[in-house]
């Protein structure tokens, strides 16, 4: 285990060390197996460059369970696994997304490209926010929300052939949510989708019956 330090950018594993206050010795690198990347001791952190954790068994977790913020920004991807942990958030400004792990049942993803859509990993969010006002946030599996959804007026969630489920606790949706699924149902029944000002579901499915759900639409 290595954990970050309170300043330095994480790419640069000086930034690191062997002790939870980020002290002690660095990593030699990113590419060998079996480490494991503690971001903590800041309440924001960041990248000034691409940043790859490669090895076998290796990954990153964001948090120790206070409230932390990892941006990865659009110039620059992450490319490993990330957990993110109790009260923690994962900010994703970049058109690529990182592989997530373990998303605590506290945690927070954010998909906040500002201009164009983002792949939505299939996974088991608590809450996750799509804050991009232009473009298509696409799924790519079944997507699990059992706390806060938040979308942001003009992007779209498109949710193709896959199921959205989860408990909802909250929903502020001024987007748009798309489906072609043919499950029963597509999305959670008994929901206030009109919890935004602008948000929309759309049906799509371009041959056959849908499923629409009880729930209030806007």
């Amino acid at each position: 285990n290595y954990y970050s330090k309170s300043t330095g950018n994480l790419e640069l594993t000086a930034n690191w060390g062997l002790n939870t206050d980020g002290t002690g010795g660095a990593p030699p690198n990113f590419t060998n197996a079996s480490q494991v990347f503690n971001i903590r001791n800041r309440a924001t952190a960041k990248i000034g460059a691409a940043w790859t954790v490669s090895g076998a068994w290796s990954k990153i977790v964001v948090g120790d369970g206070s409230a932390i913020d990892f941006v990865i920004p659009g110039t620059f991807a992450v490319t490993g696994t990330v957990d993110v942990a109790a009260s923690a958030t994962l900010t994703i400004n970049s058109a690529a997304v990182p592989t997530l792990g373990v998303l605590n049942a506290t945690s927070t993803v954010v998909f906040a490209r500002t201009s164009g859509g983002q792949s939505i990993p299939a996974n088991t969010y608590n809450n996750i926010t799509l804050s991009n006002s232009s473009g298509t946030n696409t799924a790519t599996g079944a997507i699990v929300v059992n706390g806060a959804l938040v979308t942001t007026s003009g992007g779209v969630f498109a949710l193709g052939a896959n199921q959205l489920t989860g408990a909802l606790t909250s929903i502020t949706h001024n987007g748009t949510i798309t489906t072609t699924s043919t499950a029963n149902p597509a999305i959670p029944t008994g929901k206030n989708w009109s919890g935004g000002t602008t948000g929309l579901v759309t049906f799509a499915r371009t041959a056959g019956a849908q499923f629409i759900p009880a729930g209030t639409y806007k």
